[in-house]
C-alpha cells in the first residue's frame, strides 16, 4: 500500500520469514495466525500446515471471527481460544494490526508465561506455547528483552538499561541477521550506538 510505501514491483510477503522459521525448526501442532496473513500461510503450508484463519470471513461466521478478534484484546479472551483449539504456536502480523499505544495479541502474549517469543521481524512475530514439543526451540530461540512492541514503536531506547543492554543488542543483531531485508533492527542498533556517543 502507498501508506506503508510498498508500491512498486515484487511481492509483499510479511509472513515469509516467520513461515521459514517454522519450517527450519520443524514446528508442529495447532497454529494460530492473524487474519491478514492467513492467505499467505494457506498458500505456503496447506495441507501439511493448516492455518487458523484467512480471508474467507463469511465461511468462518460471526462468532468465530468475533472470538478471534477479541483474543487480540486481552489474555482472558486469548485463553478461551487457546484452550478451545489446543493452540501450540502463533504467528502474529503485529504491524498490520497496530493501534496507537498497543499491538494486538503481542501485548498480552509477551506477558504470558505459557507463551514465548521465538521469532520477530519488521512485520511478524512467532510465539511458541511452552510445551515439551516446543521446549528445545524455546530454550535456544526465545527472546528475553526484545518484544514486537519495543521494536515496532522504537521503544527499545526507553527499555535499554545498563543491565540488559548487551542482551538487547545481541537480540537486535539476531533479528538483523535473520531478516536481511528488514530495517527496524538496523535502525534501533544505530540509535543505541548513537546514544552511547
Amino acid at each position: 500500500t502507498q501508506e506503508d510505501q510498498l508500491a512498486g514491483y515484487g511481492a509483499f510477503t510479511p509472513a515469509k520469514g516467520a513461515y521459514e522459521f517454522l519450517e527450519k525448526h520443524n514446528i508442529q501442532g495447532n497454529m494460530f495466525n492473524t487474519y491478514g496473513i492467513g492467505g499467505y500461510l494457506l498458500y505456503r503450508g496447506y495441507p501439511d500446515r493448516k492455518n487458523y484463519i484467512d480471508g474467507r470471513n463469511v465461511d468462518y461466521g460471526f462468532e468465530f471471527m468475533n472470538d478471534t478478534f477479541q483474543a487480540g484484546l486481552d489474555g482472558e479472551s486469548w485463553k478461551k481460544v487457546e484452550d478451545k483449539y489446543n493452540l501450540t504456536y502463533a504467528i502474529i502480523d503485529f504491524n498490520a494490526i497496530a493501534k496507537a499505544g498497543r499491538l494486538g495479541y503481542s501485548v498480552h502474549l509477551d506477558k504470558n508465561e505459557n507463551w514465548k517469543l521465538v521469532y520477530v521481524d519488521d512485520w511478524t512475530a512467532v510465539y511458541l506455547k511452552n510445551t515439551p514439543e516446543n521446549k528445545s526451540v524455546i530454550d535456544t530461540q526465545k527472546y528475553t528483552v526484545l518484544t514486537p512492541v519495543n521494536i515496532d514503536k522504537g521503544e527499545v531506547l526507553s527499555t535499554v538499561t545498563a543491565e540488559n543492554k548487551e542482551q538487547m543488542v545481541s537480540e537486535l543483531m539476531r533479528v538483523k541477521e535473520e531478516n536481511p531485508d528488514g530495517v527496524k533492527a538496523r535502525l534501533l542498533l544505530a540509535r543505541i550506538d548513537m546514544a552511547d556517543k
